[in-house]
Parts: structure tokens; C-alpha cells; sequence
């Protein structure tokens, strides 16, 4: 529809009167800093379960889900998907699609750590091995379920500047 039908649309990105208009440069870095501390976070944890791969098997398998075979072969397929959509974060690639498998994966991991919870499971969450193995300890049980939601938002605040990005792209420029 033309604006002579439906009149003057509103800006979405403009400020009320005596405020200042949001900052698109705001939005851009918050989405980026989001983006790089969750993309980060996967690529470190990712390295340590490449380096220890059997290591990382027998975390999985304290779970008690799955079968040996299927164990194996997501320790040697997890870590690889961490530190590609990691990576894809990070330099902001396929960003939709790195935040989505990101997301999907959070969602899962922080539904593990709650059935070991619920289950009475003392055990590592398999979070981080090799040279971050320390940190899986501070991870385990609510902090690891706290940690993973906060990413959540993360990704979540970098999928709403974004959106907030373009919708200040498409705006008409002489809109009042």
C-alpha cells in the first residue's frame, strides 16, 4: 500500500521527542560483542574435546543415553560442529543459521545437565576438555544451566540488533 492510503508511517528506530534516536553503531556492536563471547566460547571448547577425543566419549557416556558406537561418534562429530559454528559466529557468517545450531545445541546441552541434575549423575558435564578441563568443575549443575541460558541471550540479543539493524536499513529515509 502507498503512504497516501495508509498516511505517514512511523520510524520503528526513531527516539521519542526529546530523546535521542538509538545508535544503529549500538546495536551493531552489541551484536558483535554477543556473537564473539558465545562464538569464543565454542571454539575454546571445542579445541580441548578435538585434542581428547576419548576422553570426551567417556563424558558422554556417563549421561547413559546412548549406545557405545553412538557415543563414539559424537565425540569426534560435536567438537568439530562446536568449532565451526564457532567460528562462523565469531567472523559473522551465515549468521542466522550459526545462531540457530547454536542455539539448538545450548537448548540440548542444557537439557543433559538438567537430567543429570534431576538424576542424582555426579558427573563432569563434558563441557570442556584438554587445556580447559579445570573450568568443567565450575560448570557442572546450576552454574553450567545458568552459563548456557545466559548464552541463549546472548545469541538472542545478537538476532534482535541485527533485526534492529535492518530495520533501520529499510526505513525511508524521509520519514519524520
Amino acid at each position: 500500500m502507498s503512504t497516501a492510503v495508509m498516511g505517514q508511517q512511523p520510524r520503528l528506530d526513531r527516539a521519542a521527542p526529546g530523546r535521542p534516536a538509538p545508535s544503529p553503531l549500538g546495536w551493531v556492536i552489541a551484536g558483535w560483542t554477543a556473537r564473539l563471547l558465545v562464538g569464543a566460547l565454542f571454539i575454546l571448547a571445542a579445541v580441548g574435546k578435538i585434542e581428547h577425543p576419548k576422553r570426551f566419549a567417556e563424558d558422554i557416556r556417563a549421561y547413559k543415553l546412548a549406545p557405545i558406537a553412538i557415543t563414539n561418534g559424537m565425540a569426534y562429530v560435536l567438537p568439530w560442529t562446536e568449532l565451526v559454528v564457532g567460528g562462523l559466529l565469531v567472523f559473522g557468517l551465515w549468521r542466522r543459521e550459526a545462531r540457530l545450531l547454536t542455539a539448538v545445541m545450548l537448548i540440548v546441552f542444557t537439557g543433559l545437565k538438567l537430567y543429570a541434575a534431576l538424576s542424582g549423575l555426579k558427573i563432569e558435564c563434558g563441557c570442556f576438555s584438554g587445556f580447559a578441563a579445570e573450568w568443567t568443575k565450575w560448570l557442572e549443575g546450576p552454574p553450567g544451566i545458568v552459563l548456557n541460558i545466559v548464552l541463549l541471550g546472548l545469541l538472542a540479543l545478537d538476532q534482535w540488533a541485527s533485526a534492529r539493524c535492518r530495520a533501520r536499513r529499510r526505513a525511508p529515509l524521509n520519514a519524520a
